[in-house]
């Protein structure tokens, strides 16, 4: 039976502008309809069978993408999307994107061809105008983690820059004042919101930052062992630093101590996420919680239910500071 994928790839269209033309549902030049339509007639398709497919596809299921299956953020963030499908008898269909825009779109053409509608995006590559157009054109994708103001009855988001201010500001009070940040080198919304908050409350305590107190890491988790060499390599400027994520603090401390660096007592670390085992930290890491259990939940039942009128201006999450070992006061007699 001919299928919406062998119509894409035959007009080179993508799957969302070919279901848009079949199903009858947005906006669609006359040249690009029409060239379709002749398309699915040619190889036999037709919207009775289009409609027997989405019928026979399977148990009804709910659809995540993701950047990483292997980072522990994005595997809490997929099984509780597939608690929430349990309780729905829906069953979890998952893709990962690795941080590419194509590969998002990708991603999302290929479950709504196996007529999957509900579907929870974490898109960090694609623009706000795309991920807009997305959710106009259809009505059970909600996006988790971003937030697009067109569209923002969507969105459940984290407030980041609110975290790494409350981070930084935190050490400015144990007597810190030269603060450093391993961000993230991919470029996206939560580099740009997490080291805005980092740079807002030192400005805030009229403190000056050195542009090489802030280290950009690749994603692979040695990002925090290379940036903690960097700031090695210079002396170890800082007495304190903030990490992106708790990946990058974890083999940033473990290469600061391998190095002799005593933390908390010569630097304090915070992380960001809390969500990997206290086992691979020694000592514990202080960091800021991202609930992002409780929002991947929140984003599943909004997809399912589509109630997006009780939240016009969409859901917004707040950071927690969790206080554990890994900072202390600043101790001028410890410095390296």
């Amino acid at each position: 039976m001919p299928t919406l994928k062998e119509i894409a790839e035959i007009t080179g269209y993508s799957m969302a502008t070919v279901s848009r033309v079949i199903n009858r549902q947005g906006h669609v030049s006359e040249k690009t309809k029409l060239h379709i339509e002749k398309t699915a007639k040619e190889i036999g398709f037709t919207r009775e069978n289009n409609n027997r497919l989405k019928i026979n596809s399977g148990t009804p299921s709910i659809g995540v993408v993701i950047n990483r299956i292997s980072s522990p953020f994005y595997s809490l963030l997929a099984q509780s999307v597939e608690e929430v499908g349990r309780e729905h008898n829906r069953h979890l269909m998952l893709c990962s994107s690795g941080y590419d825009a194509n590969e998002e779109q990708k991603a999302i053409d290929f479950l709504l061809s196996h007529g999957c509608r509900h579907i929870v995006l974490h898109s960090k590559a694609l623009s706000d105008s795309a991920l807009e157009g997305i959710c106009r054109q259809h009505s059970d994708v909600v996006l988790i983690g971003r937030h697009v103001e067109a569209v923002q009855e969507r969105c459940v988001w984290l407030d980041s820059q609110a975290g790494t201010y409350q981070a930084t500001q935190h050490l400015i009070n144990l007597g810190h004042r030269r603060i450093g940040f391993i961000n993230l080198a991919f470029d996206c919304d939560d580099k740009h919101n997490r080291l805005a908050g980092y740079l807002n409350a030192m400005k805030d305590n009229g403190l000056m930052v050195d542009p090489d107190w802030v280290q950009n890491a690749d994603w692979v988790e040695v990002g925090g062992r290379n940036a903690a060499r960097k700031l090695l390599s210079q002396g170890l400027p800082v007495t304190a630093l903030l990490a992106f994520n708790d990946v990058y603090a974890a083999s940033a401390l473990r290469e600061f101590q391998s190095r002799g660096v005593q933390i908390p007592a010569q630097l304090s670390i915070i992380g960001f996420d809390d969500v990997m085992p206290q086992c691979y930290f020694s000592p514990a890491l202080t960091t800021l919680k991202y609930p992002i259990a409780v929002m991947a939940r929140k984003a599943a039942l909004l997809s399912l239910t589509g109630n997006y009128a009780q939240f016009p201006q969409g859901q917004c999450y707040y950071p927690t500071l969790i206080h554990r070992e890994s900072v202390a006061p600043y101790q001028h007699e410890h410095c390296v």
